[in-house]
């Protein structure tokens, strides 16, 4: 799971919010990371990004809404 740190040192999900342009949750995460042919980088917007393990996700600093959706999310894979 690849996650983003913000200025409030909390994790959270790459393209944020779903915003009224995105078709799909996929659809923020690629307007965020994914750029084929190119290293995923930090913007100004956050601090680092880090990749961690559905076993880790729990301990993190995130908002509770994010800690469920990534529950639900690693209940369906």
């Amino acid at each position: 799971m690849a996650l983003l740190k913000n200025e409030r040192d909390e994790w959270e999900l790459p393209g944020g919010r779903l915003e009224p342009s995105d078709a799909t949750p996929e659809a923020a995460v690629e307007r965020e990371i994914l750029t084929p042919n190119l290293e995923p980088t930090v913007s100004h917007e956050h601090k680092q990004l880090g990749l961690f393990t559905a076993e880790q996700v729990p301990g993190l600093s995130m908002p509770s809404g994010y800690q469920r959706s990534i529950a639900a999310w690693f209940a369906r894979t």
